[in-house]
């Protein structure tokens, strides 16, 4: 898979969550296709050169925005955003420019800034359709983006094959015929219609969502010919279908939204992949469905924890733990499947089987050197074992695993749990 990851932020705001949020990306990215801190410009380099080539380099940038992001302010009191050499302002000025897919991620309460609050070449961010990570939800809210993300770069890699390695390894490509691109028919297509005395052309912009709001009817307006012959009147045509739309459309007198018809009614990845686009709406209602339908077509462990994560964002506990039961059946050797029943397990204050499967995950993991893994999922169970023994009123086996959380991840975004329990059992965090 080729393409990368430009994580945008700024210093300061939600500095954990940044890093939690890395690291869940480096568990499911290669290092080389994430790019983050740009800290080693040479001396006399025009930085804003250098963010720009950077930025050109990323066929996504992830725009972190926290609750401080809007109005951060320099050592001067000014507002960085309004400054042309603001780092964060460069960087995501540029994606806008070159056209890159800025995804602008909320952290958990932050607001997606009006344009009238933005300087004017940010303006086009506050129509960017974006994701809100909490920590309640970390890992559902998560799990959506990464795989619209994995998606991304796929279709990357398939428009843009690896052309180094095909000129190493057959040399230069002859030349071939032209061909019209698509773009090209349809252009003539249209002048065509144009040139016949077609009466309108209805022009839909293509969006990556997966997600369909309401069909709306077009009507087409009267034909009047230009001949006194008799006319025969054409059939009406049919009502057009509005595009997909990255952005929710208002509330109007018109029913529910109906979900768009899928490419192929029979494809599990297919609602798995419209599953993870209402995931990252927060639609959970309607991303269990397609998981279901999603499952019912191919039983996976991957699917049954998708949904299992989709039921804990509602609070459906047992309906979570009955799918990570099955995910678990399916592919015993995940860590992760037995920590996400833990934490469910918790929810209910069920703290033996949570310390069972807990520990569990930590055995998996360790034996088989997974520390991505360790450095992100073994922080949770850690955090989550050591909860259940502070429930279960043992404090020395919660203090212990309270600080190993703390030594996989000083200042990580969920340690924040494990020195709240430090603090509540009145130890050191050392």
């Amino acid at each position: 898979m080729t393409g990368k990851i430009f994580i945008n932020y700024r210093r300061g705001d939600e500095p954990g969550f940044t890093q939690a949020l890395l690291g869940r990306l480096e568990h499911s990215f290669p290092a080389e296709q994430l790019f983050i801190d740009v800290d080693n410009i040479p001396p006399g380099e025009d930085f804003v050169h250098v963010l720009e080539s950077q930025v050109a380099q990323c066929d996504t940038l992830l725009a972190v925005i926290g609750k401080g992001w809007l109005l951060a302010t320099n050592e001067l009191g000014s507002r960085r955003l309004d400054d042309p050499n603001d780092f964060v302002r460069i960087e995501i000025e540029s994606a806008l420019k070159q056209g890159k897919r800025v995804i602008p991620v909320l952290v958990n309460e932050a607001r997606m800034p009006r344009p009238d609050q933005l300087p004017e070449a940010l303006r086009p961010l506050a129509r960017r359709n974006a994701v809100r990570l909490t920590h309640e939800r970390f890992r559902a809210d998560l799990q959506g983006l990464v795989k619209a993300l994995q998606r991304e770069l796929e279709e990357v890699a398939a428009l843009r094959p690896d052309i180094i390695g095909a000129v190493v390894a057959q040399g230069p490509e002859p030349r071939k015929p032209w061909q019209p691109s698509r773009r090209a028919l349809l252009f003539v297509s249209v002048l065509g219609v144009i040139l016949v005395g077609s009466v309108g052309v209805w022009v839909a912009d293509i969006y990556r969502s997966p997600i369909s709001p309401v069909p709306t009817p077009v009507q087409s307006p009267p034909t009047v010919a230009p001949s006194p012959a008799p006319v025969t009147a054409a059939p009406s045509p049919a009502p057009v279908t509005a595009a997909p739309a990255l952005a929710p459309v208002a509330p109007t007198t018109q029913p529910p939204p109906v979900q768009a018809p899928l490419p192929d009614p029979n494809s599990a990845e297919a609602y798995s992949k419209r599953a993870d686009a209402y995931v990252m709406k927060n639609e959970y209602d309607q991303a269990i469905a397609d998981y279901t339908k999603a499952i019912a077509l191919k039983p996976d462990a991957a699917l049954y924890n998708d949904r299992g994560n989709a039921y804990s964002a509602q609070h459906l506990y047992d309906q979570a733990i009955d799918d990570y039961t099955k995910a678990i059946a399916l592919d015993p050797k995940k860590p992760i499947y037995y920590d996400n029943r833990a934490d469910q397990y918790i929810k209910k204050g069920l703290y033996d089987q949570a310390i069972a499967d807990a520990t569990e995950s930590l055995s998996l993991a360790l034996a088989g050197g997974d520390k991505k893994y360790l450095s992100t999922g073994g922080v949770w169970a850690y955090t989550h074992r050591g909860y259940a023994y502070e429930q279960k009123g043992l404090r020395n086996q919660a203090i212990s695993d309270y600080r190993a959380a703390l030594r996989l991840d000083p200042s990580g975004f969920f340690v924040g749990r494990a020195r709240e329990g430090l603090s509540r059992l009145g130890a050191a965090p050392k």
